[in-house]
């Protein structure tokens, strides 16, 4: 064998198809979802420290009960 032959039968797509998998599993990987915190909601200010300590000031309020909060943390805005 001589080396052009190695190096052809090393990049053939049995050999590229694993490469492939793993970079895109790699990269899915990468895009994990945003962090939601279960908050107390007795008082408005210390709930709002609360989240502002879990998240900066990028939260959403998904969902809001008579005691707790439920908070997702945003993506700070691009500038």
């Amino acid at each position: 064998m001589t080396l052009a032959e190695i190096d052809a039968d090393a990049m053939t797509p049995r050999f590229l198809i694993p490469v492939l998998l793993a970079f895109l599993c790699g990269m899915l990987g990468c895009q994990s979802p945003q962090p939601v915190h279960l908050l107390k909601y007795n008082d408005p200010h210390v709930f709002k420290s609360d989240a502002y300590a879990k998240c900066g000031q990028h939260y959403t309020i998904i969902e809001q009960g008579s005691d707790y909060a439920l908070v997702e943390c945003l993506r700070p805005y691009s500038d």
